[in-house]
């Protein structure tokens, strides 16, 4: 893969993530799940990995992000992703969505932003 274009993908991500922040707030918990599920946050590890398999940063830049293997701001990336859609899927549908504890998942999300900020902010060195 490309990792200019991978890193496009992480920034568009991040852009996604504002957009999960409204769609909580409206809690419309089936758009907010398919954006996520679907969208460029779903693509981050293989986007990630294309990153760190690539000289397109320098190998302390690839040591800060880490993967799932070796912890790094990417790894918490990670994490926070798969909590948000841990969180979503206690309500998998609208009529489920009494289901969805709608402070966990804005936590999730901003934990989520904060990590992809890490990230990116490493990625622009």
């Amino acid at each position: 893969g490309d990792p200019k274009v991978a890193a496009a993908e992480i920034r568009q991500a991040r852009a996604d993530l504002d957009k999960c922040d409204e769609l909580a707030k409206k809690q419309k918990w089936a758009e907010l799940s398919e954006l996520v599920e679907r969208g460029a946050a779903s693509r981050f590890e293989p986007d990630i990995l294309v990153i760190l398999g690539s000289d397109a940063i320098s190998a302390q830049d690839k040591k800060d992000i880490g993967t799932i293997r070796r912890y790094g701001v990417g790894a918490d990336v990670m994490i926070m992703l798969g909590g948000l859609r841990e969180e979503l899927n206690a309500g998998a549908s609208d009529e489920e969505a009494a289901a969805v504890n709608a402070a966990e998942v804005r936590k999730f999300i901003a934990r989520s932003k904060a990590s992809l900020d890490e990230v990116i902010l490493i990625l622009k060195s």
